[in-house]
This record gives C-alpha cells, structure tokens and sequence, in this order.
C-alpha cells in the first residue's frame, strides 16, 4: 500500500514538473497552480502560494496621489487599519470603523444620532432654504458626526444648551443706535374646499390642519410644536378658501430673531369644484424678526454643563423662559463682575442698551469667555450648492473649547490649534513623516521618478481636506499605513522565463561633461571621452541604481565621441524602468527607452521575496520557500535577500519527492 502511494505522488510529481513547475505548498489549496510554478489564487487569498487572507478595501483616508486631484482612491482597510493575514479582517485605528475602516466613529452620548455626511444633508430644515444634498466627494458616506437631540449641542452632543431670548435692554426705540424690534411674521393662503394640510417649523411637524379650520384651531396646532412657545394667528372664516383669498398671518410672539419659514405640506387638499389645491407660502412678505435670540438673552452666563443661565445682576428669567430676559431693577451700566465688560470690551451706554462690544477672542454679554480659534468643519451641512460643506467652525467641530483659555481640546485623532488636521496613524510610528494630503501629492513617485501631480493647489469642493487629512510617508526600508512594517527585498522569480532586462540607448554629442539621473539620483559629471568602464562605475555609484553592463557601438572611442551609441543594461534593475536623464555642458543628448530600435523594456519581475518567499514584515528578511534562496539577482547564488535562487541540488533530490508527498 505505501509502494502504491509513493508511486502516486511520483506521478502527480512528474506531472507538475511537465506541466507547470512545483507550486508553493500547492498554493495552499487556496488557489490553482498554473504554469511556471505561478499560483492562481481564489477569491479572498494572496500572496505567492495563497496564503495570506485578504482584507477588504475601502476609499483610503490618505494616500499618494495617482494624479492631479486623483487622491482617496481604495486602499486596505482604508489606510487607517492593519489586516490580519490570517483572518482577512481589519484592526482599525481608535476612531474608525467598518470592515474596512472605513467610516469615521462618532459618540454622541446618547444625546444624538450618528450620521454621515449624506444623510446629515437631508436633514437641514427645508425653512431655511434649499436643501442641497451632499453625494458626490469622497467623504459623503465616510466622516461621521453628531446630530444633536434637542437641548443638546457640541460636536459629541455633550454640552447643553442654554435657553435664549431677547436682550431686555435693547430695541426700546429712545435712539437711532437703539431701534424698535420686531418679531417675526409669516403669512400663507389656502386654495381648496375639502382635505387637510400640515405646517412644519424647525423640523417639527403640526397635526392635520383641515381646510375648514379655525384661527383658533390653527393656533392650537400650532402651539403644541415644541418648537412653538406662543404664536398669534389671524384670519376670519376657514383656513382654506376656494379661491384661496383668506391670507393667514402668523406672528411669533416669542420666538427670536430671523426665523426659518413655515413649511407647508399640501398632500391631503382637494380642490373639489375646479383647479388644482393651491397652497402658498410668501416668503418675500414676511416681516424678518429682529429681536435677539441670544444664549441667556446677553444678560447671563450659560452653564454648559447644566443647560441653566446665572443671569447677571440686576436680571432674571422672562416667566418660565430660564433665560435671563427680565430687568428685576434698573440697570444703568454694562455687564462684568470686577470691571466693566470683564475689562476685554467696550461698553456701548445706555444709547445701546448697556451691552458690551467684546475684543477680538473675546465673547459673552459680559465678554469673560475667551473664544477658540476656528477651522473648516469636519461635520456640517452644505450651503449655496450641492457638496460646499465644511464652512469655518469653531475648533472645526472636532474638539471642545475651553473658554476659561480659549483653547481646543481636540477628540481623539485629530489635533492642531482647532482641531483641523487628522493625527497620523501611531503617529508613523517613528519610521516615515506626518505630511497633508497637499504634501503627499507634491512628494508622489511614479516608479521612482518624480511628478507634477497636486493635490488641492486649484481650489475645489471635492479637495477640501488638502490641508487636513494626513498620512504617513515612510522611511525607506518601511511600509504599512503607519509604516509600522519592514519592507523585504524584491527580485526576480527564477521560475519564470523569456524575460529581459532593461536596456538604454543613449547618442551624445560633446566635447565638455554630461550626467546621467536615475530616480532622482544624479552621476557627478562625466567626462565627453569616459571609458565603458569610468560610465558604468559612475551609474553604479548612485543609490538607485545596482549593477550595469556598458557598452559603446564604437569600442575605440569615448562616450561622446563618433557618433557612439552607448547601450545601457540595467542588471539589478528590474521590470520596465523609467528612462535615464540627461544633461550635457555643451551638445547634444538623447536617450531611448520605450523599446523603439536596439532599446529593451525590462520584462523580468520586481517582486517581494521573487514570488518564491514570504515577507517577514517583522524583519524585513524573507522567509523563503523550500528550495529557494537568496539570489545575485541573476538566478545564481547571492546576498540579495530575496528568494530567487532556484536550489540545483533540492530540485528532483529525494528531499523534494517527500516534499511533495508530504513525507
């Protein structure tokens, strides 16, 4: 029985030889060996033999560009996590989620809902104008934030919200400076004879209104919004008229300040003799309110904490408001508790009502809170057109402001003055730089070479975040979202064949010095009359560039001399390579490097252990398959470091047939 087994894996052995090469472990069984030992892996694995799992991929937070403008393009586990190889799933960093981490976290201490930057869109009060969605930028499902439940406010809805009302001292018309205010009035019509209607104000919404309702019955609706207090509606006869003449005037007795309008919903009416329902809101004839409908009604200190005003001296709550509305005595001087104004603003007399001017970093009726500084908002709503969100807020509605020093403290992963830029990963973990996606763009290679693509430097609204989103840039020797990884060396698989290496030509004219550059590395000056042999050392010398072969067409002169045609093949170079450039003192050169002519494209691979390894990404050193070693980059022994050795002496070796047979 065990003749027959061994014999059965000395065929499945010869077949594999004939028809492909030995594949790694078999791929793992998580993929297809095809030819040249190469596997085909199924979905869900990777890696030369199928091993590693794969983690899901998300629009990446930060990257390098791969053009103008062309950044957040998919990325494992969005550039803010590290896949598990094992599982395929993602760790994210503090402060993302989702399989890909792709999603900003946001908590909002059971005091709001988490939406994101498309949903939050819809919900902007239809009252305050056009609503405009927010679908296209890169960010409309990503970031996060906090919609606050009411009473609540802070970008984590941990603060609350103190009563507001209208400066008792202010709009009392005994000056110019100090002109009468006026509340708000609305007015609509109603065309119909039978249904029912709806009226919303901030977001909430009235009973069903009927067409034949009372003043009194529209009032009532009204007052019971809790976003209503009192309102004065007047009209005779019913709501609804069929012409729709009946104009219904609204006036807010003691809602604030330039109100949001009326919404109306019209779905339910019926005009049953002739026409259409008819329902019309005239905005343009509304009287805009301008009494104050400041936090403690300017007279008082808001406690955040508690949501209650301490009214300052000589004020006290307007009935039942708990704002600080109400003159209990005369006051004839500005508002601080040692000196007027707290010293930090100027007081405007009685011509203004006693209120205080505060400096600049300065706020508060009394001007004793010092004010943050602002950025563009993380999480807001768009104005004046579809996706222009982030407008200026205060610590860019990332952080808390400590009004005691007028200073940011920033939620987790994101710092800065106000809280405008996102933290690196692990903070690169000492091995790469914190850079913006405007400086990531600018320090973009496209295979080594340097680019002209931005990011953000022409202003759009789909580059908000050129100033913002940051990412690592790694240290050579150094990769992973937080360059956290070591990177392994990378060569040539000796399985595969009918590769080339890269050739050069270069044709120069000069009787003075030329250099050569190569992934930015620049030769120190060469010589019009250098040997192949002073050429290929001066090319050797630079870091970018391994082992070559020169050659010139004509042997007996210099590199410039006779119309010499100089062959340049790169050995340790591998895959297809930017071209050489160069610049000469006096003449001419010209380089070809597109596979035009005598000139070659590099076909072998660059890969990381030459696809017959895995990375240890702990070391940096790869963990070779058996039968595999380092190489000199050529398929002979070497120190590379990678695994593109082929070992002679294990290949058809008995080591190998128990190998394969799992002996």
């Amino acid at each position: 029985m065990m003749n027959y087994i061994y014999s059965l894996y000395i065929i499945i052995y010869l077949f594999i030889q004939i028809n492909a090469e030995y594949c790694p472990n078999l791929c793992s069984q998580n993929g297809i060996c095809g030819d040249m030992g190469i596997c085909s892996c199924y979905d869900g694995w990777t890696g030369p033999s199928c091993s590693l799992a794969v983690c899901p991929e998300g629009l990446a937070w930060s990257d390098n560009v791969i053009g103008t403008d062309n950044g957040h393009n998919l990325a494992i586990c969005s550039n803010r996590g590290a896949c598990d190889l094992v599982t395929g799933e993602c760790a994210c960093d503090p402060g993302f989620e989702g399989e890909a981490c792709e999603r900003l976290t946001c908590e909002c201490n059971g005091h709001g809902e988490c939406l994101s930057m498309r949903r939050f869109a819809e919900t902007k009060d239809p009252g305050l104008g056009t609503v405009y969605s927010y679908t296209n930028n890169w960010d409309s499902d990503k970031i996060f934030g906090c919609k606050c439940d009411e009473g609540f406010t802070g970008y984590d809805c941990k603060e609350r919200v103190c009563p507001t009302g209208d400066d008792p001292k202010t709009g009392d018309g005994t000056s110019t400076d100090n002109p009468v205010q006026f509340n708000e009035k609305q007015f609509f019509k109603c065309a119909a004879t039978s249904g029912s209607f709806t009226i919303a104000f901030r977001g909430k919404t009235t009973e069903a209104i009927y067409y034949d309702d009372t003043q009194t019955d529209v009032e009532a609706k009204l007052e019971k919004l809790t976003t209503i207090r009192d309102v004065s509606v007047s009209f005779s006869g019913n709501v609804c008229t069929q012409t729709g003449s009946t104009v219904v005037n609204i006036e807010f007795l003691t809602e604030y300040g330039d109100l949001p309008n009326i919404v109306l919903d019209a779905t339910n009416l019926l005009h049953t003799t002739s026409g259409d329902e008819s329902l019309e809101l005239i905005v343009e004839s509304t009287v805009t309110g301008t009494k104050e409908n400041a936090p403690c009604s300017n007279r008082g200190l808001c406690q955040v904490t508690t949501g209650l005003c301490e009214c300052y001296l000589g004020f006290g709550s307007s009935g039942s408001r708990g704002d600080c509305g109400n003159e209990i005595v005369t006051v004839s001087a500005c508002p601080g508790e040692s000196e007027s104004c707290s010293g930090h603003g100027t007081c405007q007399g009685s011509t203004k009502g006693y209120a205080c001017l505060c400096s600049s970093g300065w706020r508060g009726g009394d001007c004793n809170e010092k004010s943050c500084p602002s950025g563009k908002s993380w999480f807001d709503i768009p104005i004046n057109e579809d996706d222009n969100a982030h407008q200026d807020a205060e610590c860019s509605n990332a952080g808390t402001c400590d009004r005691s020093v007028g200073e940011c403290t920033c939620r987790a992963g994101f710092t800065g003055d106000n809280c405008n830029r996102m933290s690196c990963p692990n903070e690169c973990s000492g091995h790469g730089a914190c850079n913006t996606m405007e400086t990531l763009a600018a320090e973009t290679l496209d295979n080594g070479d340097a680019t002209t693509w931005t990011y953000g430097q022409s202003f759009t609204k789909e580059t908000w975040d050129k100033d913002m989103i940051q990412g690592c840039k790694c240290d050579i020797g150094y990769t992973g979202h937080d360059c956290s990884l070591r990177t392994c060396p990378t060569g040539d698989d000796p399985l595969t064949t009918g590769q080339y290496h890269e050739v050069q030509l270069i044709t120069c004219t000069s009787t003075s010095t030329f250099t050569l550059t190569f992934r930015q590395a620049t030769t120190t000056s060469i010589a019009y009359s250098a040997s192949t042999a002073t050429l290929e050392s001066a090319l050797e010398d630079l870091s970018t560039i391994g082992d070559v072969t020169v050659t010139y067409s004509v042997n007996t002169s210099g590199a410039c001399e006779n119309n010499n045609v100089i062959s340049i093949k790169f050995m340790d170079n591998f895959g297809s390579l930017p071209s050489l450039i160069g610049a000469v003192d006096s003449g001419t050169i010209s380089i070809t490097a597109d596979g035009s002519g005598n000139s070659i494209k590099g076909t072998k691979e660059d890969a990381e252990c030459s696809n017959r390894g895995i990375c240890n990404t702990g070391t940096g050193i790869c963990e070779c398959f058996v039968g595999f070693t380092s190489s000199d980059g050529n398929g002979n022994a070497g120190n590379r470091g990678d695994c593109g050795y082929k070992e002679l002496n294990y290949w058809g070796s008995a080591a190998q047939l128990a190998n394969i047979g799992g002996n």
